[in-house]
């Protein structure tokens, strides 16, 4: 009876934290494939590569996510966070500017649309 209270809240805890990672974790898109094959190239022609066949996957590219979309309790807390660890040991000049590129998309705060809260002249 132990075993099955011990398998039971294991069982509970692992759907706790699914449920609260981030979204990104598990949506697929072009920065999250970004994220998983650029980091640690060494060439650029192994960045564009990477590019294109992310590009492939996912046509609609960078914009079709919108700003700081990876933002959540797991996540980094900034796009700087996530290039410093993410681009710490990537060689090529092309894969860190990728890196770069895709964790200020997800991770950075939206900008406030301060033109819905400032009247328009009359």
């Amino acid at each position: 009876m132990r075993g099955l209270f011990k398998n039971r809240l294991w069982l509970s805890i692992t759907l706790v934290l699914c449920t609260f990672t981030s979204s990104v974790a598990f949506a697929g898109n072009m920065e999250t494939c970004i994220l998983d094959t650029a980091p640690g190239l060494q060439s650029d022609m192994a960045a564009y590569a990477a590019y294109q066949v992310c590009l492939k996957r996912y046509p609609e590219g960078i914009k079709a996510v919108p700003q700081g979309d990876g933002r959540g309790w797991f996540s980094f807390d900034s796009g700087a966070d996530c290039v410093l660890k993410k681009a710490a040991d990537t060689r090529s000049r092309v894969a860190a500017g990728l890196i770069t590129a895709a964790c200020h998309r997800l991770y950075d705060e939206p900008p406030i649309p301060w033109e819905d809260f400032v009247p328009a002249p009359k």
